[in-house]
């Protein structure tokens, strides 16, 4: 779950901070060289990314040495740690650290090498959790075709597998198979893959890449011309923030329609509970991106004073972003999730009115976002912040989490 979620908000910040900040221009004008400054963000940033998994192999290392310890506890830790006969706790715990370190860099390292120099840290995120899914669903395709492979070499779905976070779920499975030279040649593979990455991102960053810009095709019409493409004055407040929550929401649309027939391909043949842990999953990331990013734009220092000036109610602009932001996670996600279930073309063991749970969790995961943003009005600690909240209302629940059966 850590490697699901915390890749996307560090690498929001690192990608498109000093873009979001408007200081780019500063940056490019100070006597230090951009590469280095690129690198050093990069691997800060993976040091933050990393630092929490260690802290918490630490606590379950101490946990581990009372030995005394009986009921539900004891047994659920025991069993944590029975994935390869033979091995000690303790390995066994630092392999686990490993595994999930790796996945980490991994995923953290392909998202910042294609998001970055993106404007916003909406945006960002948004790139980073299809890239995410993508490299996921890369990974799922590459451990499908493994034991294709052990009959019949597949190098497509072998190479997936090493060059994706999932190739840490591969490596155990190397081991158990006794192919010793296949785990070597994927760690291999994944350290040249992340230097690889992030001398991308350290090339691109800072850079002006017209295709980001929206300056790919160069305009040469008049200004006067370029305004009468904006359209007429909205008549109205209502309708002027409606237009602009549609062009706002536009983003969101593209990457829930992108989203919904990728989380089919990727459960598709699966057991039934892979589509109930996929869909709530990254359903919350997606609320979580939407609450904090739609809001947190718009209320920084400059912008939120342009907004304060004009004559248009707080109360009106607040409930036409949230409500948006609602109805296009819940019409472009959860619906299209929703029919998919009811008609039998996805697997899953929650049928019915079961189904529409995951909606209620997404809409709740939206509302603490949009409270932190407006609170906090930074996207990392309202994001950090959000997900801290959650973490002690759903405490009960995370240990286990899935869809009601009844």
């Amino acid at each position: 779950a850590y490697a699901v979620l915390a890749p996307i908000l560090m690498g929001m910040g690192v990608c498109s901070g000093e873009h979001a900040s408007g200081v780019i221009q500063f940056v490019r004008a100070q006597p230090i060289s951009i590469r280095r400054m690129a690198t050093v963000r990069w691997i800060a940033g993976a040091c933050v990314l990393l630092i929490p998994l260690l802290c918490v192999t630490a606590i379950c290392w101490i946990v581990m040495c009372f030995e005394d310890q009986v009921g539900a506890q004891s047994v659920r830790t025991d069993a944590a740690f029975t994935l390869i006969p033979g091995w000690g706790e303790t390995f066994t715990l630092f392999f686990l650290t490993v595994a999930g370190m790796a996945a980490c860099l991994n995923l953290y390292s392909w998202i910042v090498a294609v998001a970055v120099n993106q404007r916003t840290e909406f945006r960002a995120g948004l790139i980073g959790l299809l890239v995410t899914v993508a490299m996921f669903f890369v990974g799922i395709g590459g451990m499908s075709s493994f034991e294709i492979f052990l009959a019949d070499v597949s190098v497509p779905g072998l190479f997936g597998l090493i060059s994706s976070p999932m190739v840490s779920i591969g490596i155990i499975d190397f081991i158990r198979h006794s192919l010793p030279w296949l785990a070597v040649l994927a760690v291999i593979w994944q350290m040249l893959l992340t230097i690889g990455l992030m001398q991308v991102m350290v090339f691109r960053y800072g850079r002006e890449e017209r295709w980001l810009s929206g300056d790919f095709f160069k305009r040469t019409k008049s200004s006067a011309t370029e305004a009468y493409q904006l359209g007429k004055p909205q008549p109205s407040q209502w309708r002027a923030l409606l237009w602009l929550q549609m062009r706002q929401s536009m983003p969101v649309c593209m990457v829930g329609l992108c989203l919904v027939p990728t989380i089919v391909l990727m459960t598709g043949g699966y057991a039934a509970d892979s589509f109930d842990s996929m869909y709530p999953t990254i359903g919350c990331v997606l609320a979580l991106l939407i609450g904090v990013g739609s809001f947190v734009t718009e209320l920084q220092p400059g912008l939120h004073a342009f907004w304060r000036s004009r004559p248009i109610s707080p109360t009106s602009w607040f409930w036409f972003k949230f409500i948006g932001g609602a109805i296009a996670l819940i019409g472009l996600f959860d619906v299209p999730c929703m029919l998919l279930t009811w008609s039998g073309i996805v697997r899953t063991s929650s049928p019915g009115f079961a189904a529409a749970f995951p909606m209620l969790l997404h809409i709740l995961f939206y509302s603490v976002a949009v409270f932190m943003a407006c609170s906090v009005r930074h996207s990392s600690y309202s994001t950090v912040l959000a997900v801290g909240a959650l973490m002690l209302i759903l405490v009960p629940e995370l240990a286990d989490f899935r869809v009601p059966r009844s």
